[in-house]
Parts: structure tokens; C-alpha cells; sequence
């Protein structure tokens, strides 16, 4: 019996191209998302520090 090298080519290359789209896939959907989660305006740095001081009544 002879050994077939295209169908084990074709599977690893099979198998490859499956790998290369769940990975591109991924990149994708983990680009979209992380856009999205984003605010439209910036924060304002100076409240959020000065958040905690304000809350304590001045003696």
C-alpha cells in the first residue's frame, strides 16, 4: 500500500487555515469589543482624585 502525502498535506493545511481564522476571528471580535467598552469623553483625572477629598468636611 502506498503512502498517501496529499492527504496528509491537505489535512495539515486543513487544519491550519481552521487555526488561522478562529485567530483571526478572535482578533477581531476582541478589537471590536474593546472599542466599544470605551468612553466617548474623556475622564476628567482632577475630579476623580479630588473625589475622596471632597467628601470629608473641612475642619
Amino acid at each position: 500500500m502506498k503512502f498517501n502525502w496529499f492527504r496528509l498535506s491537505l489535512s495539515w493545511e486543513i487544519g491550519l487555515a481552521l487555526t488561522l481564522k478562529i485567530v483571526l476571528l478572535f482578533g477581531l471580535w476582541w478589537l471590536i469589543f474593546r472599542v466599544s467598552d470605551r468612553p466617548t469623553v474623556q475622564p476628567d483625572i482632577a475630579k476623580h482624585l479630588l473625589a475622596p477629598t471632597l467628601k470629608k468636611p473641612i475642619q
